[in-house]
């Protein structure tokens, strides 16, 4: 019996945080190339936060260009998008700023057809663009929510990928927010969610589509998944930090397919929210990697 195959794959990376001390980029492109985990994805999207950023904006130069150099030795296609640590707002408050330098103008929101009908929007956030607008859905910025509106709307009837880094469901019960504070004292609580009111926004515009598959984010450095008005809400940890993963992703006509991959071999290293548990995350290797259904799980179309 013929095996079925894909229209296209893809691996969604995100948090790569890489910088002098921590190259998680060199062993993912050299294992996305040789195909070791699973075959070559069609194409890579690397969701923001891929440097871990410095006060001295010659090192942040130095972070992004020499990232992308690394990610340019993919043999297939890739995408970027950036948030806050690929961009120092304190100091870069011009269009021109590190990150757009090394990986080009089209490097924020933009929009990519795939096979099969499908279509990917990418937005950034955390920068400031060419008419001088801070931009970032998570700070209910009105021109990335317009320009996400009309990108949905150009897409009516499409099957749609939503690629943005800050999740828009808090992927951990909000209970542990203050031994949060406790274990990593240099992040508050709304680290797990996006600013008042502003979740609701973007799931609305989001759900007035009806065709947007999912939507996939970092940021949190844990694996989560929720599920609201037929979009599926993937939250994939950091590729730098335990368990140090990223999704390979099957999209198919009628279903699209997640498998979280080892993608860097960081040595010893403690979990990045430490021993923290949940009740429905009973170990901190559960808490961070997440449970087998947020873990390997199908999307049906």
């Amino acid at each position: 019996m013929a095996t079925e195959s894909p229209l296209f794959t893809f691996a969604f990376v995100t948090d790569l945080h890489f910088d002098r001390q921590h190259d998680p980029a060199t062993p993912l492109v050299k294992g996305l190339n040789a195909g070791i985990a699973h075959p070559r994805p069609d194409f890579v999207v690397f969701n923001a936060d891929t440097i871990d950023g410095h006060p001295d904006l010659a090192e942040m130069a130095w972070q992004n260009r020499t990232v992308k150099s690394i990610l340019d030795g993919l043999e297939m296609p890739y995408y970027t998008t950036c948030h806050s640590h690929d961009v120092s707002l304190e100091k870069e408050t011009t269009p021109d700023n590190t990150y757009r330098r090394a990986f080009g103008g089209e490097a924020y929101d933009f929009i990519r057809e795939f096979p099969g009908g499908f279509a990917g929007i990418f937005m950034s956030g955390c920068y400031v663009d060419d008419l001088g607008n801070y931009r970032d859905l998570k700070d209910g910025d009105p021109v990335s929510a317009a320009w996400l509106r009309k990108a949905l709307d150009g897409l009516k009837g499409r099957k749609v990928l939503f690629f943005y880094h800050f999740p828009v469901f808090i992927p951990r019960k909000p209970v542990d927010a203050e031994l949060r504070r406790q274990i990593r004292p240099e992040m508050e609580a709304h680290y797990f969610s996006m600013k008042k009111d502003n979740p609701e926004l973007v799931r609305s515009i989001i759900s007035a589509h009806g065709g947007v598959a999912a939507h996939y984010a970092g940021h949190c450095h844990v694996n989560s998944l929720n599920v609201h008005d037929g979009t599926y809400y993937v939250t994939t940890s950091a590729l730098r930090y335990k368990p140090c993963e990223y999704l390979y992703v099957r999209v198919f006509q009628d279903r699209i397919e997640h498998r979280l991959i080892r993608g860097y071999d960081p040595g010893e290293q403690p979990w990045f929210w430490g021993p923290l548990v949940d009740e429905d995350h009973l170990t901190p290797e559960a808490y961070h990697g997440g449970n087998p259904d947020e873990r390997d799980f199908v999307i049906a179309l």
